[in-house]
């Protein structure tokens, strides 16, 4: 139901796996750097379209829609819990859970980006590398 609610505002549809999964990339980016602020809606088209390239790399495994709408809805919950556990540790002043979530996001970032992805910045462009 998160998920539902926000996509929305990011310009992405609720039952899209390509949405999803630039959802996820963002939550994890948003997490590994601690990003407090507003996702804008051009910066989140520039990811949905990186994220459509790598998709189709991932849809080719899956063996059918049914296979890549439960990998997209996976993503979706994943990144709905890591933002929100960030969120909820950020109001309570936390700065220890803080710390760990940002840790651990890092670290998946890693897999995910293939490089740390506090390196990465978020621009109208999608994620660039950082100069």
């Amino acid at each position: 139901k998160e998920y539902e609610r926000i996509a929305p505002n990011l310009g992405f549809q609720r039952n899209n796996a390509i949405d999803a999964f630039a959802f996820y990339l963002l939550a994890q980016w948003g997490v590994a750097n601690d990003h407090r602020a507003d996702i804008t809606r051009a910066q989140a088209a520039a990811v949905r379209r990186q994220a459509a390239h790598a998709y189709a790399v991932v849809a080719d495994q899956l063996g059918s829609d049914a296979l890549r709408q439960e990998f997209g809805e996976m993503l979706a919950v994943q990144a709905t819990i890591m933002a929100g556990v960030h969120e909820a540790a950020v109001r309570k002043g936390d700065k220890a859970a803080l710390q760990r979530y940002v840790d651990l996001a890092q670290r998946g970032g890693r897999m995910i980006f293939t490089m740390d992805p506090t390196l990465i910045t978020l621009t109208d462009d999608g994620f660039r590398k950082r100069s």
